[in-house]
């Protein structure tokens, strides 16, 4: 096979790298090369396999079809390459009627093998992307249109290992930018900011802000290449600056011919804004996953407005949602999500035990505690028993989705924003503003990306593990407190004499429940809200 000048280009440099990815525009001949690679791996190392998974294979019929011709035309290729070559390449479709061929594509169950003698092969497995068989991938890998599986992220999770399990084993993988920034393959590939390029026939490379190696081929370096776009009726050669002036929608060729990275789409938090809000917090806030961290305490500023803000649930299967909980601190026009915690339990006395070490943790620093913002949509009963438990303490705000919040009640109804809505973009404001400073972690970043724009209001995706956006909730209850107080709730005046330290008492008995309320507090503090 001829290649062309990036093809050789990636085909000298594939094997420096753990795991790669292609950033090649449209028609460039990403599934080509895959094949062409496939087969060198396959005539290279015996009783070798290669898995090709195929986005195409997952997304309808007509698409298979497409898929079925072109495999067709590379496994010819491949077959012409191998006689040359002094191999024996064979299908497990061989001999098979096109509609059967189709069949087996469809199902994954297409297999290309390379005979070195009558012994011993290589093979090479087609496949459609799938969660639930992933993870039995090995040697060498290749994704194909990457960016346009759905749930891509969990894919990855499994994959990823590959690279790490054996230093000959690979995983190379294919895409241009997909349309929405809240899909995985966006942050994989995005560049370094300020990043540019020059046209280059053999493509340039760049590390992305993920750290993983790219090899880009834009349409400037294809035409460079000698790999052409064409008028759609007079069927000339264009330039790129030509065909894209005839594009019908320019946005869809700057991600496709352009590859460039649009931020936009249905993700509620942009990953710039998020990106800036982690650097800017990030020697200053902490998460934490199933428990406080040690030694939380001295990230809290003493006497400035602090606020918690809780997405309770109270199941701990392996895909229910966790629950979120938040403090947050305000300096100026700054808000720092000083704290972000997430675990999963059905035993609510942890999840009140972690309550009261936030309340008390806070205290014992000085801050000045206005209020915790409990979101009540879900677990309404739970909601109100926190509430009745922890308004002694501080104000208690219960906060329901569908209802509509006091600060809209002087609006038109038809202007009104029901809570969820209106705390959302309270919240997603700030952080688009660049006053949100919050913890570096990854796994913070991944779970506000879950949130979308959805209906004019916000929903929440969920992801493979059962994650659901569940701490950006929290973020945004304590976020609202942080801008108008906690009227409407329980509100009580209190200070520290209420016996022993309730964070003290935390440290040698985390499950010590209600019986402080009952015990130590005062007659007439705690209060039912």
């Amino acid at each position: 096979m001829t290649l062309r000048p990036y093809m050789k280009e990636l085909s000298q440099h594939a094997d420096e790298h753990g795991m790669l990815v292609l950033f090649w525009r449209r028609q460039s001949g990403k599934t080509t090369w895959f094949g062409w690679r496939c087969l060198k791996l396959m005539a290279a190392n015996r009783q070798s396999l290669c898995t090709l998974v195929s986005a195409s294979l997952n997304v309808g019929s007509e698409l298979t079809e497409k898929e079925a011709a072109v495999w067709q035309k590379i496994i010819e290729g491949m077959r012409k390459e191998a006689k040359e070559n002094g191999f024996k390449l064979e299908t497990s479709a061989d001999k098979l009627a096109y509609d059967d061929y189709l069949d087996m594509l469809d199902k994954s169950r297409l297999e290309v093998k390379l005979w070195h003698d009558k012994t011993s092969y290589s093979r090479t497995k087609i496949i459609a992307p799938n969660v639930a068989t992933a993870r039995g991938y090995s040697g060498w890998v290749f994704l194909d249109e990457f960016g346009f599986i759905p749930d891509f992220r969990s894919i990855f999770e499994a994959v990823e290992p590959i690279s790490s399990s054996d230093p000959s084993f690979r995983i190379c993988m294919a895409t241009t930018p997909p349309e929405d920034d809240a899909h995985y393959s966006w942050e994989l590939t995005v560049p370094p900011q300020d990043t540019s390029f020059t046209p280059n026939p053999r493509g340039n490379w760049y590390t992305s802000q993920a750290g993983i190696k790219c090899h880009r081929v834009d349409a400037w370096d294809a035409a460079a290449a000698g790999v052409m776009l064409y008028d759609r009726n007079t069927r000339q050669p264009l330039t790129p600056e030509e065909h894209r002036a005839q594009a019908l929608d320019r946005a869809a060729w700057d991600r496709n011919y352009g590859l460039i990275h649009q931020a936009g789409g249905t993700a509620a938090c942009s990953l710039l804004a998020i990106t800036e809000a982690q650097r800017a917090g990030a020697l200053t806030c902490l998460a934490a996953e199933d428990d406080f961290p040690p030694d939380w305490t001295r990230f809290i500023e003493p006497d400035i407005p602090t606020a918690i803000g809780l997405d309770p649930a109270t199941t701990e299967e392996e895909k229910s949602n966790p629950t979120g909980l938040v403090i947050a601190q305000r300096k100026g026009s700054k808000k720092a999500i000083r704290l972000v915690v997430r675990f999963k339990s059905a035993d609510d006395r942890l999840q009140r035990s972690m309550i009261r070490e936030a309340i008390e943790g806070c205290r014992s620093r000085g801050a000045r505690l206005i209020g915790l913002g409990v979101d009540a949509s879900s677990e309404k009963f739970f909601a109100g028993i926190i509430r009745r438990e922890f308004c002694g303490l501080l104000p208690v705000r219960l906060l329901v989705a569908s209802e509509i919040p006091r600060e809209q009640e002087h609006l038109k109804p038809s202007e009104r924003q029901n809570t969820k809505t209106f705390l959302g973009n309270l919240f997603v404001n700030e952080l688009e503003d660049g006053n949100i400073e919050m913890p570096a972690a990854r796994w913070v970043k991944d779970d506000w990306r879950l949130v979308i724009h959805c209906k004019g209001g916000f929903s929440n995706k969920i992801d493979a593990a059962g994650n659901h956006g569940d701490t950006f909730d929290a973020a945004k209850q304590a976020n609202y407190l942080l801008s108008f107080g906690c009227a409407g709730g329980a509100s009580v005046s209190f200070g520290t004499g209420i016996g022993d330290s309730l964070f003290d008492r935390r440290q040698r008995d985390p499950h010590t429940l209600r019986s402080w309320l009952i015990d130590d507090v005062p007659h007439g503090r705690h209060m039912a809200g």
